[in-house]
């Protein structure tokens, strides 16, 4: 009798876990980005539509990045309104559920603003909820105006720069303002968490909103892949927001990421033939098999850093220099290539002038910072997760390339060549945004932020 009861509690115990997970299961927990009301009680009502049998709580947060990691962990089971990027760990609904307009920036004749300008020193009024953390230099500095009309007096009065604002929201040419783009359109989506359950719940989603049952409307567009160099299938990686935004503005294609595991295999493998890889230099090896996109982003190259200034024309001659202050070191490291020039140059200089080390580069940049030798090259990117307390000074460097420009390389075929044409069109319309040129700002110390606007506009004119 007593197993007999214990047999009783256990499936008693079973039967309340299965009923728990059941109601966890009818739990739907979405995360909200910053809107208006209206627009809520309009993306509410359509996810209980959806979803009727779901109880659904709201997490609300003005950061899309807050609202990708709670995903991407399962806290929440989908995101909207989701503007469109492309990430490994992220699917998105078929359909969209509303539309982000063009914000441009309208502003006087009198002032130059172009993709390049720093934002911080204006003071801008904004109509609206416009969403501009992808803009750098607006903080404190922008105010919010009831509407466009009002923001025009305040610039005519000269206590506003200019006025940020959705497209539609004034015929600007009629007040004599110019014009600046920030931010281009958007269709917005819904974001689910590529899962088993997120994969139901956006198939649910597609087929309602297409008034479909199982199964769900097939995409028609036609699929193509694109390749990340440098990464592997086992990386925990999703794109950068400047890659994704590049991949995101090209219409018309259900895009595959793939990883290349190794160049050697990909370059030599048929698949070449129909796909395209992000962020490949040109060779002239590459230029006799490979079609290449316009640049798709600019790197700065090596730069001489020194801690006290120097009083000679760039580009530097690393030899030259050290010839005429026979007491500065160049500290480089051991296993590192500079490429072919300077490492011959520096193999030639005097053993007393430069010191070798066989470490990680950040220890090489802890040593120059605690001033264990005077002249180092390296690229501006080093910067970025090594802070040097002292002022430094940095300086173009002869026999090393002043930038790198990245490519979308595509193999040579009908498919892989069409693409291409269409990449090419939606990036050039995608330079005249200033959000294009401050999306590659966060792989830039601040230092370097005017010399790498003045090499975008050399390529991007």
């Amino acid at each position: 009798m007593r197993v007999y009861y214990s047999f009783l509690i256990v499936i008693f115990s079973l039967l309340l876990s299965a009923n728990a997970m059941a109601m966890m299961a009818n739990e739907l927990t979405v995360g909200l980005l910053k809107t208006d009301s209206t627009a809520e009680k309009k993306y509410l009502s359509l996810l209980q539509q959806v979803y009727p049998n779901h109880k659904i709580t709201v997490q609300r947060s003005d950061n899309a990045s807050v609202l990708l990691e709670k995903l991407i962990k399962y806290d929440i089971d989908l995101i909207l309104p989701w503007q469109p990027y492309i990430y490994k760990n992220v699917l998105q609904s078929f359909n969209s559920v509303s539309t982000t307009e063009k914000v441009i920036l309208s502003y006087s004749p009198n002032l130059e603003f172009n993709q390049t300008t720093e934002m911080k020193q204006f003071k801008f009024g904004m109509v609206g909820d416009v969403d501009t953390q992808n803009i750098k230099g607006l903080d404190d500095n922008v105010v919010q105006v009831p509407s466009f009309q009002a923001g025009l007096s305040l610039v005519n009065k000269k206590q506003l720069d200019g006025i940020i604002h959705y497209v539609s929201d004034a015929k600007t040419t009629e007040n004599n303002l110019s014009q600046l783009a920030l931010l281009p359109a958007k269709n917005n989506v819904v974001a689910f968490s590529k899962t088993i359950i997120g994969r139901q719940l956006k198939d649910q989603f597609d087929a309602s909103l297409n008034r479909q049952s199982y199964p769900v409307i097939q995409d028609q567009r036609p699929l193509f892949t694109i390749y990340l160099s440098g990464k592997t299938s086992d990386d925990n990686y999703d794109l950068t927001h400047y890659t994704s935004l590049i991949l995101s503005s090209i219409g018309g294609y259900n895009i595959s990421l793939e990883w290349m595991n190794n160049a050697t295999e990909y370059f030599n493998s048929a698949g070449a033939n129909n796909s395209c890889v992000m962020t490949m230099l040109k060779t002239p090896e590459r230029l006799q098999k490979f079609d290449f996109s316009e640049s798709i982003n600019l790197t700065l190259g090596q730069r001489l850093y020194s801690l006290t200034p120097i009083p000679s024309p760039e580009p530097i001659s690393l030899t030259t220099l050290i010839n005429q202050s026979v007491d500065l070191r160049l500290g480089f490291g051991a296993t590192r290539s500079y490429g072919d020039k300077l490492d011959d140059e520096i193999s030639n200089l005097l053993f007393k002038n430069k010191m070798a080390y066989d470490s990680s580069h950040q220890v090489l940049l802890k040593h120059f910072a605690n001033k264990k030798f005077e002249l180092l090259i390296t690229y501006p990117y080093d910067f970025m997760h090594f802070d040097v307390q002292e002022k430094m000074y940095s300086y173009e460097v002869q026999n090393s390339p002043k930038f790198i420009e990245g490519y979308l390389m595509c193999g040579r075929s009908d498919l892989s060549n069409q693409f291409l044409k269409q990449f090419d069109h939606a990036l050039t319309e995608l330079t005249q945004y200033k959000q294009f040129f401050d999306s590659q700002l966060q792989y830039l110390p601040k230092s370097e932020y005017t010399l790498f606007a003045k090499y975008f506009k050399q390529i991007y004119k």
